[in-house]
């Protein structure tokens, strides 16, 4: 039968039957654990011989809880519904399931309704003459000591199972909850996020503007300690450390947990790994040990939570040795991390080895004319990252401004080391060079192939050069692209605009036209009915060609920018 459909943006069937067909699928591909018939209860097939360890809750914070039921880790894990506890008869089936004569460690995060439901599930396991513990985590220092209900219980919570799990075969229950009890004294834990959440099959649970994060959201989108202005990740991470500086001080030695909250990137949890661990270098915290990734999200959120874990002297062979027993959960990975100083070598500029800035070179007339015009040019591209990402993201993937923009920022910055008088066909051999550096993609380097090989035929001095010299140049540069870049006229790619660009240029030499300002004018002329033209075309290269026409009619953004350059040269030439 069809699953009933609704408006959402998640992968889902039924709303109501979303955690029990994820645990479905996390049995079928996990092949050590299975759940209790009937239940959204998820063990381990093999019973594990020492304490063992269960922990729950509500769900949409995957791979938080059941994706930490391993050896080594926890014994079984208690589902509830999305973002609710599970019910108290649930939790005490889970204990009853896994119970032995060495016991059972119930680890409850510090929510009203995981507290009463968990407790409660404890005491009854016990009246059926099991031994049972627990503990319960308040890691989140957010919103200070709030002597009524405590804090809430965050990413420290699955470190914490982390230890005590590995430590579960080797300590007894007591031993195990003492333990226990003298980690939880030093794991504090603060979040940031740029958006909430939503259940399945419902919006979000509160916007934020484009401008604004959430400092010390809770893992429901609960409300946090403030909300500011966005700021860089250095700045944002900053302001996290703050909160810290109350438990944790110069000297101490910390256990790291960078947890992301759903949707960040790699790259963007990675930046954040860097801030991290320079401010606390800074600061003489020594990170000893360290876990990156999707630990305990808020589904799709897209935040992330620092957890700093002050690792005591008197236990810290311990907690070390149980945190870096290895497990056969991809989730957790516990490293010893690399000092600061050995991973930070500074990236070279482009160009660096390409010009020598130690001395800006004096131009004459002539010279310092071109060199203004190239300024002009670079100058204005910068300023177009938005409308040529913009006119990408329509046919493409919206990248291009931004190679456009950090190639122009690139060139601008060598300008006046450029010998644009004496050696013109260095000057843009430098340039196409700088350019396939630092523009990216597959344009940066056929803009480098361009400008190198149509410098073959310029005149070395710049006085030498004519309209013809320049004409050459455009043709030389266009086999390049064509060559290397497999293309040809008529694919809706630069080439359709250069060609109008060089029979143009090929009319003027044959005329005699020598009025630079003519030539330009009308260069640029044919470069913007290029354009237009392509505009009709139907992609046969690059990634347009992946709307199977729906790009025909839309502007075509290589096309655009070589009408741009070649409006902003002559506009540059008019302002001389």
């Amino acid at each position: 039968m069809e699953s009933k459909s609704f408006p959402s943006q998640k992968f889902i069937n039924n709303k109501e039957d979303v955690v029990s067909e994820a645990i479905d699928g996390l049995c079928l591909v996990n092949p050590h654990v299975k759940r209790i018939q009937g239940t959204q209860i998820v063990t381990l097939k093999t019973p594990r011989k020492g304490v063992n360890v269960i922990c729950g809750g509500g769900s949409g914070h995957e791979p938080a809880h059941a994706g930490f039921v391993c050896d080594g880790i926890l014994s079984a894990a208690v589902c509830g519904g999305v973002f609710a506890s599970p019910s108290y008869q649930e939790v005490l089936t889970g204990i009853e399931q896994v119970a032995n004569e060495n016991g059972v460690l119930v680890i409850i995060k510090n929510y009203t309704g995981d507290v009463i439901n968990f407790e409660l599930a404890s005491d009854l396991a016990r009246s059926h003459g099991h031994k049972v513990m627990t503990l319960r985590v308040e890691d989140d220092i957010a919103l200070g000591e709030n002597e009524t209900i405590g804090r809430r219980g965050l990413a420290g919570t699955v470190l914490l199972y982390k230890i005590l799990g590995s430590a579960a075969d080797e300590l007894s229950l007591e031993n195990l909850h003492s333990l226990g009890l003298q980690i939880l004294k030093n794991v504090f834990t603060i979040g940031v996020s740029f958006s909430a959440c939503s259940l399945p099959g419902y919006p979000p649970m509160y916007t934020l503007g484009q401008d604004e994060v959430e400092i010390g959201l809770g893992i429901h989108g609960e409300k946090g300690l403030q909300r500011i202005k966005t700021k860089s990740c250095d700045g944002l991470v900053d302001d996290l450390l703050v909160q810290f500086g109350k438990y944790v001080k110069s000297g101490d030695e910390v256990v790291v947990v960078v947890n992301n909250l759903g949707s960040c990137t790699d790259l963007e949890i990675m930046i954040i790994v860097r801030s991290l661990f320079k401010r606390l270098k800074s600061q003489g915290i020594v990170p000893i040990r360290a876990a990156v990734g999707r630990i305990m999200t808020s589904l799709e959120m897209h935040g992330m939570s620092i957890t700093l874990y002050k690792v005591e002297k008197d236990i810290k062979q311990q907690v070390l040795k149980f945190l870096d027993l290895p497990c056969d959960c991809p989730h957790f990975k516990v490293v010893e991390p690399s000092a600061f100083e050995d991973i930070t070598t500074p990236r070279k500029n482009a160009g660096e080895e390409l010009v020598d800035t130690s001395k800006v070179i004096q131009l004459g007339p002539q010279g310092e004319k071109l060199k203004k015009i190239f300024k002009h040019i670079f100058e204005n591209l910068v300023d177009k990252e938005a409308y040529f990402n913009q006119l990408d993201a329509n046919v493409g993937d919206g990248d291009l401004g931004i190679g456009v923009s950090r190639a122009s920022a690139t060139i601008l910055k060598i300008l006046d080391y450029l010998p644009f008088e004496d050696n013109l066909v260095k000057t843009f051999k430098i340039i196409g060079e700088l350019v396939a550096a630092s523009f990216g993609g597959s344009s940066g380097p056929l803009y480098g192939i361009f400008l190198v090989r149509g410098s073959q035929k310029l005149a070395e001095k710049l006085a030498d050069n004519k309209v013809e010299n320049f004409a050459n140049a455009l043709k030389e540069g266009f086999a390049g692209i064509s060559e290397v870049g497999r293309a040809k006229v008529g694919e809706r790619t630069m080439l359709d605009v250069l060609d109008y660009v060089i029979r143009r240029a090929e009319e003027l030499v044959k005329s005699g036209e020598s009025d630079v300002l003519k030539v330009l004018t009308a260069l640029a002329e044919s470069a913007r009915s290029g354009a237009e033209h392509a505009s009709g075309l139907t992609a046969k290269r690059g990634r347009s060609v992946y709307l199977q026409g729906k790009e025909v009619g839309q502007k075509e953004p290589g096309c655009e920018l070589v009408a741009e350059w070649l409006n902003l040269v002559k506009q540059g030439y008019e302002k001389q």
